[in-house]
């Protein structure tokens, strides 16, 4: 689950292989997304853009306002064959993202490149 910095919506991902917008006011989901494993989503600070991390593999930013139509960019990261990832996380000002593992492995990633 992530929560929104600045609306009352939230996401969240799910073992069926979707992610889901949700509106706390409302008890139907906003939007749904199937992706092609489990997702780790954040939001980034000004809640404008939020980032889906999929297979362990790659990360994908959106559009909150637009996200039904796809990413506007994907960053293709070197799986962990060791560990799964089990969170995603922007730093507060929205250069960095944090990936969180199951296994000893923490990842820092370049928000604008993917490096």
């Amino acid at each position: 689950l992530c929560l929104s910095p600045v609306e009352d919506t939230f996401l969240s991902g799910s073992l069926d292989k979707t992610l889901r917008l949700w509106d706390l006011r409302s008890p139907n989901c906003q939007g749904l997304m199937h992706l092609s494993g489990r997702p780790v989503a954040a939001y980034d600070p000004e809640g404008l853009i939020f980032a889906a991390g999929v297979n362990s593999e790659s990360i994908k930013l959106y559009d909150v306002r637009s996200f039904d139509k796809g990413p506007f960019v994907t960053f293709k990261l070197n799986q962990e064959k060791e560990c799964d990832w089990t969170g995603l996380k922007f730093s507060r000002d929205g250069k960095t993202m944090l990936i969180s593992t199951n296994g000893s492995i923490i990842r820092l990633v370049d928000a604008y490149h993917g490096t």
